[in-house]
C-alpha cells in the first residue's frame, strides 16, 4: 500500500506488510520517479524535485528544458512558472498563459522596439505587422515576410488567448489544454529569439 505524504508531494511513504508487521519506507527523488514511472503513474517528479506534476512526453520535457537552459534568466523564469502552472496537480491555466506571454515579451523586448519601455506582446505584434521588412526569419517560403508572418501568427495565438482580453457578457477562464498549448508556442517563440532564427535586419 502506498500513502502519499503532503510535504510538497516530494516523497511517498510506502507501507509494506512483512513477517515482522507493517514497515514504512520513504521514497523520494530519483527513486520516487522510478516508482511512478514503472507504475505508469499519471504523475512525475518535477525536474527541480519540489513536487509532482502531470506526466507528459519525455521528448517534450527535453525540448522544454533545452529552451530554458538557452534562454536568459528573466525569460527562463517565466517559462518555468508557466510550465509549473500548466502541469501542476492543481493547474492554474490563467497564470500559465500570463507567464507564457511574459516569457515571449522578455525574449523579444530587445528585438522589436527596445526604446519602448511600455512594450507588451500586443505592441510587439503591432510593430512587426507595421513593418515586417525590418525583420527576417531563417526559414522563408517566397519572401522574408512569409516567415515573419508565421512568427506574428504564433504570437497572436498566445496573446489573444488571454481571457483578460476577452469581452462580452460571458467571460470564461482559460482551459488547461489552452494553457499547455500556449506554453509550448511560447517555448518555440523563445527558441526562435534566443537562437537567432528571428532577427531585426533594419
Amino acid at each position: 500500500m502506498i500513502e502519499w505524504c503532503l510535504e510538497n508531494g516530494s516523497h511517498v511513504d510506502v507501507v509494506e506488510d512483512s513477517a515482522d508487521g507493517w514497515n514504512v519506507r520513504r521514497i523520494r527523488g530519483a527513486g520516487l520517479e522510478d516508482l511512478l514511472s514503472r507504475g505508469n503513474s499519471a504523475y512525475r517528479v518535477r525536474t527541480d524535485g519540489t513536487g509532482l506534476e502531470f506526466r507528459t512526453s519525455p521528448e517534450a520535457i527535453r525540448q522544454f528544458e533545452a529552451t530554458v537552459d538557452n534562454a536568459k534568466d528573466s525569460v527562463a523564469g517565466h517559462l518555468v512558472e508557466a510550465w509549473n502552472a500548466a502541469y501542476a496537480i492543481a493547474p492554474d491555466p490563467g497564470k500559465s498563459v500570463s507567464e507564457s506571454v511574459k516569457a515571449i515579451e522578455a525574449a523579444y523586448e530587445q528585438l522589436i522596439s527596445p526604446k519602448n519601455a511600455l512594450q507588451t506582446l500586443g505592441t510587439m505584434i503591432r510593430d512587426i505587422t507595421a513593418g515586417p521588412q525590418k525583420w527576417t526569419f531563417v526559414l522563408n517560403d517566397h519572401t522574408d515576410a512569409d516567415g515573419v508572418a508565421m512568427v506574428v501568427a504564433m504570437m497572436n495565438q498566445v496573446w489573444k488567448n488571454q481571457q483578460r482580453h476577452a469581452t462580452g457578457p460571458n467571460p470564461r477562464t482559460e482551459t488547461v489544454e489552452e494553457a499547455q498549448c500556449a506554453l509550448h508556442l511560447a517555448g518555440t517563440l523563445v527558441q526562435f529569439a534566443s537562437s537567432g532564427a528571428f532577427v531585426k535586419t533594419q
